[in-house]
This record gives structure tokens, C-alpha cells and sequence, in this order.
């Protein structure tokens, strides 16, 4: 063929190109698989997941709210999966702790407000157990937990029991991990409380009647030790509070003035606790997360001007915008990477077959209906690159952001691990490229030494 080099050299260097080209090709066309895949009876939630994704803690849903669902550990290294949580217990709060060892567990039966007088603390390495509860009638009941960042501390809402229903006095109780002991009790605070990123202060919402204040709501900064107030914020509401500033001196959240007639646009804040001045604001806010140990911020802002959602990423310092990725005009964004290298967003598109049934049913054909109108997609905050398509579903980042677990709703008792970024099954290319690499090497040795003989 006139194609063809009509040297040796000139064949080798066709046949190398060929080669990387096949090469490219059958990795662009190997899909992605999961690290792991486990079916797990029921339908479930994920829980949390454990840094390296070694293991997913699951948690059943009932059909109704209240229903008895168990607590379920999925080793993916092992490939097992154990019940620590049965289904007798009853649970009003569930939680895990950032590194993925403590569970804490509200079990019992349910109070008339929605609590339980019991919560086990569980240390899933080693199956040891402690439990905060009381006596049978004590006048307490436990409705919330939360971890510290850095898993030492778990702060549990806590409630006294009153004679009628709506007058319950909450308060914060602190449990030392390590120590397996009771810390201090914060009887004043609300049960909306976050942790600084050291896991050194707590902040949280306590109510006041006073003229001062009006009856309202007041921000409190406490030492985590040792319960000492710290200081105080008297400022609206935040509609969401995310996280401490890293340094521990102010308050970032979802926030928005109260005005007479309509609500102003909600914007991202940060308010200094000394002193009561807000030290930066952010317009035009809808979701923020907090990220790389809190001293990023990644947040979901609608821009008017080109009438399109941005995912914005913050300095937590001093709100300074650092970073920008444009996304379409009805994609929004639901979860963040803990280390900011990745995004989970949502986008009004269904895959597969479900494209289909809703084409047929925008031309009049109601059957078959779609199982989901909209599926998720895995971006790359750096490139904006799209690292991986899943169906509509539950998704779950491990603290260092390497792993995720996945429930699609389509298949609510499969569970899929996946890495991040998704990796591809290696074994599958190396044995097609040493395939290829055997083919070309062959037939241009033959070709070579043919045209060598020509020459001669």
C-alpha cells in the first residue's frame, strides 16, 4: 500500500503511533467500575464512610417515620457486613464520627417529643460500648448528636423532661471520647451547635428574654474542656451556620435579613464574635460547604448578569473569592469533596432508558414512567471536568475525599464504593495492550525484514 513507509524506521515509528493511538482508544472505551459492590437487604441510606473507604456504615429507612430499621457496618476490605444496631432498637439520632470509629446511637423507646432516653457510643474497631442514659423516669431524653471535626468530642442534645409536651427545657451535653467519660453540660444552649475545625470551641444558639434582646436568639462561643463561655453574638439568625472560622473567632453561615416586607436574598456571612460586626458577606448565596479542614468554603451562587449557577470557592479568612466553575442554568450543586478537589452536582437529565420514557411522556404516551428525572454527575472543581455519571441517589464522601459511597434510588439494596477519581480496571487494559503490543510487534518484524530484503 502507497500508505505504507517504505522503510524499516518509517514502520516502526507508524506502528508506535498506532499502538498509543489503540492504547487511548481502548482506555477511553473500558468503562468505570466501582472498587467494591455490596447487596445489603432493605433499603438504605449511607451513614458515613470511613477515611481510605475501608468501611460504609448503613443505616436502614423505614417506610414511615419511627419505623425500626437496623444499623449495618460493610467491611469492604474484607467484604462483610455486620449489624450493630438491630432492628429492635429504635433509633431518634444516628450519627459517625469524622474518622469513621465512633457511632453514636439514640435506642429506646420513643419519647412523646421525638427523643429517647438512651444513646450507646460505639467504638466500631474495637466493639466496645458506652452509653449516656439514666434511670427509668429520669428527667432527660436525647434527640441530636454531632462529632467534633477532629472526633475527640460528641455534643448530644439534651433535654429535660417537663410535665407537658412543648415545654421541654433543651441543653447540650459534651461526651470526651478518648476518656470515655461525661464532659460538661451546657443546660442553656440550643440543639443547633457547631464545632471550631481544632474541635477546641462550640458554638451555639441559646434564648434569651431580656430587653436588651428582645426575647431573641444569641450566639454563644464555648471552650469545649471546659464549658467556659467565651463570647457572645447578638445577631439575627443564620438560616444554616456551616463552620467556626479557622481561627475560632467568628461565625460563617446561610444568611439573610428579616425585613418588613419581603426577605432579602440570602448571602454567605462571616460575624466577628467580638464586637458584633459582620466581617464579610458574600451576595447571592443558596448553598455553602465547608472544606480543606474549614478554611475553604464552596458555595452555590446564582449569577444574575448571565443568569447561570457558579460554584464559587471562598477564603474562610476573609470570604475572598479563590475560584470559579460556571455550571448551566439548571444544574445545582448537592454535596462537596471534604478536600475540595471534587463536586457532586445535579443536573434535570435522566440516563438510559429513563431519557426515553420521559421523551414519550412529553408526546402524550404515560407508560412506562420514568424511575428518575434528573441523575448526578462527579466534577472536577480544578478542570471542571466530568469524572463520572451515576443515576439519581445517595451519595456519601469518606473525610478525606479519596472515596464515596453510592445507593442509586433505583437500586436501593446495592451499595457501590467508588474511588476518587474513579479509576479504571487496569488488568483488563494491560492484557488488551500487551494483546495489541504482540499484534503490531509481529507484523511489523515481518514487514521490516521484508523491505530490508528488497533493499538488499
Amino acid at each position: 500500500m502507497r500508505l505504507l513507509p517504505r522503510s524499516a524506521k518509517g514502520t516502526w515509528l507508524l506502528a508506535a503511533a498506532v499502538w498509543m493511538g489503540g492504547c487511548a482508544g481502548m482506555w477511553w472505551l473500558i468503562p468505570l467500575r466501582p472498587r467494591a459492590v455490596m447487596t445489603v437487604p432493605g433499603d438504605n441510606s449511607v451513614l458515613g464512610v470511613s477515611p481510605g473507604g475501608k468501611a460504609v456504615t448503613l443505616m436502614g429507612r423505614g417506610a414511615e417515620e419511627g419505623d425500626r430499621v437496623p444499623v449495618r457496618v460493610w467491611d469492604t476490605v474484607a467484604g462483610s457486613l455486620r449489624t450493630v444496631v438491630s432492628e429492635k432498637d429504635v433509633q431518634a439520632t444516628c450519627a459517625q464520627s469524622p474518622d469513621g470509629r465512633w457511632l453514636a446511637v439514640g435506642v429506646g423507646p420513643v419519647d412523646r417529643e421525638g427523643g429517647v432516653n438512651r444513646l450507646r457510643i460505639l467504638d466500631l474497631t474495637t466493639g466496645s460500648e458506652d452509653e449516656l442514659a439514666g434511670p427509668d423516669g429520669a428527667p432527660r431524653w436525647y434527640e441530636l448528636a454531632v462529632f467534633s471535626p477532629d472526633s475527640r468530642w460528641l455534643a448530644v442534645a439534651e433535654h429535660e423532661r417537663a410535665a407537658a409536651p412543648g415545654t421541654n427545657q433543651p441543653g447540650v451535653r459534651l461526651w470526651d471520647l478518648e476518656a470515655h467519660r461525661a464532659g460538661v453540660s451546657l443546660p442553656t444552649a440550643r440543639p443547633t451547635f457547631t464545632f471550631s475545625p481544632d474541635g477546641r470551641r462550640l458554638a451555639g444558639e441559646v434564648w434569651l428574654e431580656d430587653a436588651t434582646n428582645n426575647g431573641g436568639f444569641e450566639t454563644v462561643l464555648w471552650d469545649t474542656a471546659t464549658g467556659r463561655e467565651l463570647a457572645h453574638l447578638p445577631t439575627p439568625r443564620f438560616l444554616n451556620v456551616v463552620a467556626l472560622a479557622p481561627d475560632g473567632t467568628a461565625l460563617i453561615g446561610e444568611y439573610r435579613e428579616i425585613e418588613p416586607v419581603l426577605p432579602a436574598p440570602m448571602e454567605y456571612a462571616c460575624w466577628n464574635f467580638v464586637g458584633g460586626q459582620k466581617r464579610w458577606s458574600v451576595p447571592n448565596g443558596e448553598r455553602l460547604f465547608a472544606v480543606v479542614g474549614g478554611s475553604r468554603l464552596m458555595g452555590h451562587r446564582h449569577d444574575a448578569t448571565a443568569g447561570t449557577k457558579d460554584v464559587v470557592v471562598l477564603d474562610a479568612a476573609d470570604g475572598r473569592e479563590v475560584g470559579r466553575m460556571t455550571l448551566g442554568k439548571k444544574v445545582c450543586l448537592t454535596n462537596a469533596g471534604p478536600d475540595g478537589q471534587t463536586i457532586f452536582v445535579v443536573t434535570p437529565h435522566p440516563l438510559g432508558l429513563d431519557a426515553v420514557w420521559v421523551w414519550l411522556a412529553a408526546h402524550g404516551v404515560l407508560w412506562p414512567q420514568s424511575m428518575s428525572d434528573c441523575h448526578l454527575e462527579l466534577l472536577d472543581t480544578v478542570t471542571g471536568r466530568r469524572l463520572l455519571t451515576l443515576p439519581d441517589g445517595n451519595a456519601a464522601f469518606a473525610p478525606d475525599g479519596q472515596s464515596f459511597a453510592f445507593i442509586s434510588d433505583e437500586r436501593p439494596g446495592t451499595v457501590e464504593l467508588w474511588d476518587t477519581p474513579p479509576r479504571k480496571p487496569l488488568t483488563w487494559f494491560a492484557l488488551a495492550a500487551a494483546i495489541l503490543t504482540l499484534l503490531l510487534a509481529g507484523l511489523t518484524w515481518r514487514r521490516s525484514r521484508r523491505l530490508r530484503r528488497e533493499v538488499a
